[in-house]
C-alpha cells in the first residue's frame, strides 16, 4: 500500500516485506523515513526529533555540492573481498566446523599469518607457541574468528591511493575496529541478545566519513579547497553529514536496515524510533565515546566525558566499576588486535 512522504508529499510505494518495519530514503527529498507494517496498512513517519535535510541542502551550499557527487562516490566504495565474504558466509552456518574455516583461511597467506600471530599474542597466548592454523583457530574460538573475519574483510574499504587520505582512513579504521570491540563487550555486559550484531555495527558506524573525505579532497571546488584548509570546519561538516551518508551507504549495500539505523543514530540515540533498537543504539553511542577516551578517536576532542552522567550509561544501568573494567580489558585486547593486524 502506498504512503506519502511527510516532508515533500511524494507518493512512496514501499516493498512488501514480512517484518514490522523498514527503512526508506525518499528519492525526492533525501530524508530517511521508517515505515511500520500494520496488517494491510503502512504507516510512514520521520525519525524522532529529525530536521528536514533540505534545510542544509540549499542551492550552492556545501551540503548541496556534497550531495551532487554523493551517488558517484558511494558507487566507488569497494566491495568486501571474496575471501572475507566467503568466511563471513561460512561462519554464519549453524553447523560450521573449525576445519572448514581453516580450509578457507589457508587460501589467504596474509590472513593465515594474522591469525597465527593473534593466537600467540600476550592476550590469547597459552603455555606453548601455536604453529598450525587449526590449533590457532581453536585457541581463538569461533566468535573471535568471526570478528577477525569481519575486520579483515572491511580493511579494503578503509584504504586510498591518496597518501593524505590513507592516513586519515587508517585512523578511522582503528577507531571503527575499537568501537566494534567495545560494542561487542558492552553488549555482553548488559546481556544484549545479539552481541555479534553490535560488533559489525561498530565496524561500520562511521563509514560515511570515507565518502565525505573523498568528495572534499578529490572534487575540484573552491568551496571544498577552502574547507579542507580549515580542520575545524572540515570536522564540523563531517559531523553534520556523516550519519546520513553512512545510512545511505549501508542501505545501498543492502544489509539489514538495523545497521543503517544504528549508524544514523549513534551520536543521538533519541533519534531511534524503533523500541527494539533503543538498547543497541545506546551501546553504540557509549562505545564510540569510550574508545575515543582511550585514544582511538578519529577527531581531536577536548570534551571532558563523565561516563556516569551520560544518558547512555544511565539507560544501560551501568556503574563506574563496570565501565572501568571494560576499559582495561578493551585496551589489552585492542593492543593484541592491532599488533597482529599491522
Amino acid at each position: 500500500m502506498n504512503v506519502t512522504c511527510p516532508f515533500c508529499q511524494t507518493i512512496i510505494s514501499p516493498p512488501q516485506k514480512m517484518r514490522k518495519w523498514l527503512l526508506w530514503i525518499c528519492q525526492e527529498c533525501h530524508n530517511p523515513l521508517w515505515i511500520q507494517m500494520q496488517g494491510t496498512k503502512n504507516r510512514v513517519q520521520p525519525f524522532n526529533n529529525y530536521t528536514d535535510v533540505r534545510s542544509i541542502l540549499q542551492p550552492n551550499s556545501i551540503g548541496a555540492q556534497i550531495f551532487e557527487h554523493l551517488s558517484k562516490y558511494i558507487e566507488r566504495i569497494p566491495v568486501i573481498p571474496r575471501i572475507g565474504q566467503k568466511l563471513l558466509d561460512t561462519i554464519q552456518k549453524p553447523d560450521v566446523s573449525l576445519s572448514e574455516l581453516v580450509s578457507i583461511i589457508q587460501e589467504d597467506p596474509s590472513l593465515s599469518m594474522t591469525i597465527l600471530k593473534m593466537s600467540n599474542s600476550a592476550y590469547y597466548a597459552g603455555l606453548q607457541e601455536v604453529k598450525d592454523l587449526l590449533t590457532a583457530c581453536s585457541r581463538l574460538g569461533l566468535q573471535t574468528l568471526t570478528n577477525m573475519a569481519q575486520v579483515y574483510a572491511s580493511q579494503k574499504i578503509f584504504q586510498s591511493q591518496n597518501p593524505k587520505l590513507n592516513e586519515q582512513f587508517h585512523k578511522l579504521w582503528k577507531h571503527s575496529v575499537a568501537t566494534a570491540h567495545a560494542s561487542y563487550e558492552l553488549a555482553l555486559l548488559v546481556a544484549e541478545p545479539h552481541p555479534e550484531v553490535m560488533f559489525l555495527a561498530g565496524l561500520l558506524h562511521d563509514v560515511g566519513h570515507i565518502v565525505l573525505l573523498q568528495i572534499l579532497n578529490e572534487v575540484k571546488s573552491p568551496a571544498f579547497t577552502q574547507l579542507i584548509a580549515s580542520p575545524p570546519l572540515t570536522q564540523e561538516v563531517l559531523m553534520q553529514f556523516h550519519p546520513l551518508v553512512s545510512l545511505l551507504i549501508l542501505q545501498k549495500w543492502d544489509i539489514p536496515d538495523e545497521f543503517a539505523v544504528l549508524s544514523f543514530a549513534h551520536h543521538d540515540p533519541t533519534l531511534t524510533p524503533m523500541e527494539e533498537l533503543r538498547t543497541q543504539t545506546h551501546i553504540l553511542c557509549l562505545s564510540n565515546l569510550i574508545v575515543s577516551k582511550e585514544g582511538y578517536n578519529f577527531f581531536p576532542t577536548t570534551e571532558n566525558i563523565v561516563f556516569l552522567q551520560h544518558p547512555s550509561t544511565q539507560f544501560l544501568n551501568l556503574n563506574d566499576l563496570k565501565i572501568a573494567t571494560l576499559r582495561v580489558d578493551l585496551t589489552d585486547k585492542l593492543e593484541a588486535y592491532f599488533s597482529s593486524l599491522g
